[in-house]
């Protein structure tokens, strides 16, 4: 399975030097045949918690919060080897982040005995996993925790005692501010607690909302106006719309965007405010806000807004709610310039992943403008392969390789080949799903290495299985057979995968791919002897 001594033209063609398994071929700590027992994956997991290999590192994470309480035990084990040991303080940090995901709370007490760790990014990872798992009886940790910690960790600290007991942090909110607590932390709250639709809150507020000023006063106002009080909501107008106070200004437009009152920042958009960034934050709040008539005219508006990033926001907005002028207009855009283009696939993407009429429809336009049927000629062609590229069809797909075989050279330093499957591996299922088919015909193994990678752009099981064939391929060179194994390693999960890969290593004959094969499987499976 390939020459031993490769002319000058063949070792053009090598494709052990491919820089996609260059990783594997260029040497590596341990390379000798991997024998070790994979049947129980979970220590396998856990021990990569305490490597620096960032791949394999984040896929055990991922892999052991599916795992939930099968996993917790070893978890454990880790947790308590490492919590007192110098230097592990990183291990910690990884087993309680896999313990902050995890659906179960089954590993509860771990994350609260974290939140003592001398370490503070520990103490941080903690509180931030705490958010997911916290229980009313865990407020007074929280509270410890908070009060000794600085800097960034402060809001995780915020968060998770609000997803203890948010109404008691209600209560004291107020509290705070009559004792003058520290300054930053209360704005930090408020942020989070002016949601309140509880009016026993509120009114506690109201009792000390003359003690305030600055951005606790104008959230606490805020909170208020949202009961709805319209004598309070008549005052943040008149401050929203008063220009001799810019900072203040952002903050009213925050805060009434945070309680939910983004009809109250429309007039910003339709008179065409002269602040850019306040006009920003008001299309991104109508945007996200309940679609009315209003809202429409609104994200209309802000169609003719002189803000590039305004007007993109409000046609991604009413393209995704499938309105028919924002639909036009995306549809010119595709027409015009680069930047037009561009704009008009970002509000596209939501409409043509939801119906395979307007992704047709994106198609057809983009292949005649391709052909120079239509348009202003001003897109190059590269551009528009990119841009066919996003539309989610087999055709779409299929149009780029077409264009793919028979190109030559290079293409921003890829073989021209490999940058067109690139490109069309961005066209979603469909698409994926044609490239895996014309894999099966490729008779070049450079070309086939190119469907590999660009027929498993998504994870799927469609694709996982794709990839076990690639490795039972008999055709195949043994890099091709190489390169679908790390793709299958970084796909996972482990416990569908591991078994797969082992045997394939077992039975892979070429001297030079063999050692390579054996460094994937130490990196992505080997545990300390």
């Amino acid at each position: 399975m390939g020459a031993a001594s490769p002319s000058a033209e063949e070792a053009a063609r090598d494709l052990t030097r491919d820089d996609r398994i260059a990783v594997w071929m260029g040497g590596c700590a341990r390379d000798e045949a991997f024998l070790q027992d994979t049947s129980d994956v979970i220590p396998v997991l856990v021990s990569k918690l305490s490597t620096g290999q960032v791949d394999p590192l984040r896929a055990a994470r991922e892999e052991l919060a599916r795992y939930g309480e099968r996993a917790i035990p070893e978890l454990r084990r880790a947790f308590d080897a490492a919590l007192n040991t110098q230097f592990m303080d990183q291990r910690v940090q990884n087993v309680v982040e896999v313990l902050g995901l995890m659906r179960t709370d089954a590993g509860r007490e771990m994350i609260l005995r974290a939140l003592e760790h001398p370490q503070q990014t520990v103490r941080k990872a903690a509180a931030r996993a705490l958010q997911n798992h916290a229980r009313p009886e865990d407020y007074e940790r929280v509270l410890a925790g908070l009060a000794t910690s600085g800097g960034d960790a402060q809001g995780d600290f915020a968060l998770a005692l609000v997803a203890c007991d948010r109404k008691r942090v209600e209560r004291q909110l107020v509290e705070w501010i009559r004792e003058g607590h520290e300054r930053s932390l209360v704005d930090l709250l408020v942020v989070h607690l002016c949601t309140t639709r509880d009016r026993e809150t509120t009114a506690l507020w109201r009792s000390v909302v003359d003690q305030t000023e600055g951005k606790l006063l104008v959230f606490l106002k805020a909170a208020i106006a949202n009961e709805p009080d319209e004598s309070t909501l008549a005052e943040l107008r008149g401050w929203l719309m008063d220009t001799t106070r810019p900072p203040r200004r952002q903050v009213v437009a925050q805060a009434l965007a945070k309680v939910g009152l983004a009809r109250e920042l429309g007039p910003l958009v339709v008179r065409t405010d002269q602040d850019e960034s306040l006009r920003k934050l008001a299309i991104e709040s109508v945007a996200a806000a309940p679609f009315t008539n209003e809202m429409r005219a609104v994200l209309q508006a802000g169609l003719a807004d002189p803000s590039p990033e305004v007007r993109d926001i409000a046609l991604i907005a009413l393209c995704v709610q499938g309105d028919s002028g924002g639909l036009d207009t995306a549809f010119e855009f595709l027409k015009g310039s680069r930047v037009e283009m561009d704009s008009a696939l970002k509000a596209l993407r939501g409409p043509m992943a939801a119906d395979e009429k307007v992704a047709r429809r994106v198609f057809e336009l983009l292949t005649q403008v391709q052909a120079g049927d239509v348009g202003r000629g001003l897109v190059d062609d590269r551009t528009l392969i990119r841009s066919i590229g996003q539309v989610p069809l087999a055709d779409a797909a299929a149009f780029i390789m077409r264009a793919g075989e028979i190109a030559e050279g290079t293409i921003q330093g890829w073989p021209a080949h490999r940058w067109y499957a690139q490109a069309a591996g961005n066209t979603g299922s469909a698409g994926l799903a044609y490239l895996r088919s014309r894999w099966l015909a490729e008779g070049d193994p450079s070309r086939r290495m190119d469907l590999v990678m660009a027929g498993s752009f998504e994870k799927s099981d469609a694709v996982r299985q794709f990839l076990m064939d690639v490795l039972e391929c008999e055709r195949c060179e043994p890099s091709e057979v190489l390169y679908a194994a790390d793709r299958l390693a970084r796909f996972g999960p482990m416990e569908e995968v591991a078994s797969v890969l082992k045997r394939a290593a077992l039975g892979m004959g070429d001297r030079r791919v063999r050692p390579g094969f054996n460094c994937l499987l130490w990196t992505w499976y080997g545990t300390a002897d």
